[in-house]
């Protein structure tokens, strides 16, 4: 089906809250959404605190007495920032300006792959490891191109790449690797630390607890990428439209009907065959087929993610699980706790499933872990966690085989796969997904959402400027460019990010 090109008349997010079985927060328009911003003494032309460490450098004004220098972020501007929607190959002329060489992000021995432990790390967990950091080495075979780096408590994205020689305004590998793994939970390593160092790195992050989990994840990611490729590679989307729910219905139509649509010629002639478990197929039977006996390559799904409030007791174990069709919708539902038979959590996941060779890419709130204050101004007046954590959902399917999972660590709005004056713009999904299935990293696949980070960032620092100047402006429109911005730099990879789809044709990893 084609996407609807009407204009979206209201924005939302897509949180239903476990307890009561409503809106996190209810659709609003245009104006009832900047007004909301501007009423929470959040003004639209000023920086949000929980903007990342990146943009407060960008945006600070450098001390007009002193010399340009290219590594004070204050000289280099957000303009350099705004060059992110030319893509990792062509942004590498921006390293040459720090001395940086160029290199294919293809291929790991010239991007380089690197593990950061935080210090204390356990002996276990890095043990449990060893095959997947012996396997790297073997295939990254230029001198310090592989890495194993420590994290200090507290230390900024810039401190650490400083310490290393590097900037975080351009990748070199010979002083910091491409891709880079996190090695803790985000209460250890942040969240925005791996938000700001993915700018022009490939950043993913594992968070498992176990050590077995841990090893499990690491025998499956070579025993995948030293075994034979899928001979005939399954995908699969996923996306409920519960009665009565705009956000659901919405996502269906205009993201992944579309998606599947545009992407089925490119996926035939790669080989792809498709399954789609759409509206009244999206059962929470069909998702847990999905990760059992029915297993896809790569899953696309977009829906609800649960919510609970800060402290509850299932909170850790069920924030951001997935809403199927089961979920009668907002005119059905009498209020009260959703049962668990309306959302896949990861305590539905088989324990004896084995997800190898898998990635799954979700579209939802919380979907792959929750900050403890929100990024947007506009959400919850309150903290929405004790402390960050990382998904109870994504824990389970890459402790049990699965590869990656992309998705949300905040609230995820529908601005994601809209334009600025709500109608469909699938270019970023596209390019990701076009990335994945032609066997790309999955790490480099998701540049594709830092370009749109970049796009908008500079967009917006241009607007909040021009607002300054004349207060009169479509202050709905920029409250929609934050949104839109923040969201973008939402979205992270979980798990090893130079792990790539098993499927033939794809690059190697290495030619070294």
């Amino acid at each position: 089906m084609a996407a609807d090109s009407r204009a979206l008349p209201l924005v939302w997010s897509n949180a239903l809250d476990g307890e009561t079985g409503s809106y996190l927060l209810q659709p609003m328009s245009r104006e009832e959404f900047a007004h909301r911003i501007e009423e929470l003494s959040c003004p639209l032309d000023s920086r949000p605190e929980s903007a990342s460490e990146l943009e407060a450098l960008l945006t600070e004004n450098p001390d007009p007495s002193s010399p340009f220098d290219p590594e004070n972020l204050a000289h280099a501007g957000w303009g350099l920032l705004s060059k992110l929607n030319l893509g990792a190959s062509i942004r590498q002329g921006v390293g040459r300006l720090f001395g940086a060489r160029p290199f294919l992000p293809e291929d790991l021995s010239q991007a380089g792959w690197g593990v950061v432990f935080p210090v204390g790390t356990p002996p276990e967990v890095r043990r449990a490891l060893a095959e997947l950091l012996s396997h790297r080495k073997r295939q990254v075979s230029q001198g310090l191109r592989y890495r194993e780096l420590e994290y200090r408590p507290g230390e900024s994205a810039s401190d650490f790449a400083k310490r290393h020689a590097a900037s975080v305004l351009c990748c070199d590998p010979d002083r910091l690797p491409y891709y880079l793994l996190l090695v803790a939970s985000p209460e250890v390593i942040p969240f925005d630390f791996q938000s700001t160092l993915d700018i022009h790195h490939a950043v993913g992050r594992l968070d498992l607890g176990a050590p077995e989990d841990y090893a499990a994840y690491a025998r499956a990611v070579v025993a995948r990428e030293t075994g034979a490729p899928a001979g005939s590679p399954r995908g699969a989307f996923f996306a409920p439209a519960n009665p009565g729910d705009a956000s659901s219905n919405q996502a269906r139509s205009w993201l992944i009907e579309p998606l599947a649509e545009e992407l089925a010629p490119e996926a035939r002639a790669l080989g792809w065959r498709f399954d789609s478990h759409l509206a009244e197929n999206a059962t929470k039977e069909k998702l847990a087929g999905c990760f059992d006996s029915d297993r896809p390559l790569l899953l696309l799904s977009s829906c609800h993610g649960m919510l609970y409030p800060e402290g509850h007791p299932v909170q850790r174990r069920r924030q951001g699980a997935m809403v199927c069709q089961d979920w009668p919708g907002p005119e059905a539902w009498n209020g009260g706790p959703v049962p668990r038979q309306f959302f896949f959590s990861g305590e539905d996941v088989p324990r004896e499933a084995r997800l190898d060779g898998m990635v799954v890419f979700h579209v939802g709130c919380f979907g792959a872990g929750t900050p403890r204050l929100s990024s947007f101004p506009q959400g919850p007046q309150r903290p929405l966690a004790e402390r960050d954590f990382v998904g109870y959902l994504p824990q389970r399917l890459l402790a049990q085989g699965a590869l990656a999972v992309v998705s949300h660590i905040d609230l995820s709005w529908a601005y994601s796969y809209l334009s600025l004056d709500g109608r469909s713009r699938l270019g970023t999904f596209r390019d990701a997904l076009r990335a994945l299935l032609r066997g790309a990293p999955v790490g480099l696949a998701l540049d594709a959402f830092n370009r749109r980070y970049g796009r908008l960032f500079g967009l917006l620092q241009a607007e909040r400027r021009c607002l300054q100047r004349a207060p009169l402006r479509d202050r709905a429109r920029l409250a929609i460019l934050s949104t839109a911005c923040y969201d973008a730099r939402g979205y992270v990879v979980l798990g090893d990010p130079a792990v790539r789809l098993p499927v033939a044709g794809a690059p190697p990893a290495s030619h070294g």
